[in-house]
């Protein structure tokens, strides 16, 4: 089975939609716990809230995928909903398909994958602005 393949058979429901994310409530904060390591992307590109160009910070945990926008941003690019990452990105920046199915599937279970123009793209409801270091 292909990536593209795999990435459409998890992809559920259709346009764009703002999903649900496992966010921390107040109440669950606990100082003394490690915060889990995350799979880093960080966006170069975005357009219309679509991810254009991006690569892999941190490939330590391709399960847990955070986004992280070092892009120019101008009105209508990240502010009328969640900004999507293709799946086909996202499966070669997590280690490939072994790696990337499995990952696809909790994140299909978690609402975090839909189809935008025909195209399976995972969902990122929040994101992080990241200003380039000047040199």
């Amino acid at each position: 089975m292909r990536d593209a393949d795999a990435a459409i058979a998890l992809t559920g429901g259709g346009g764009r939609h703002a999903a649900p994310v496992g966010a921390m409530l107040a109440g669950d904060a606990d100082p003394t716990r490690r915060p889990e390591p995350l799979v880093r992307i960080r966006a170069l590109s975005v357009f219309e809230g679509v991810v254009y160009h991006s690569w892999c910070v941190d490939p330590s945990q391709p399960c847990r995928p955070t986004l992280e926008v070092e892009a120019l941003l101008r009105p209508g690019d990240a502010d009328s909903g969640p900004l999507l990452l293709p799946v086909a990105d996202y499966v070669v920046m997590a280690g490939g398909r072994e790696v990337a199915e499995p990952c696809l599937r909790e994140l299909e279970a978690k609402g975090r994958i839909t189809t935008y123009l025909d195209v399976p793209h995972l969902v990122f409801p929040t994101w992080t602005r990241v200003v380039p270091e000047e040199r």
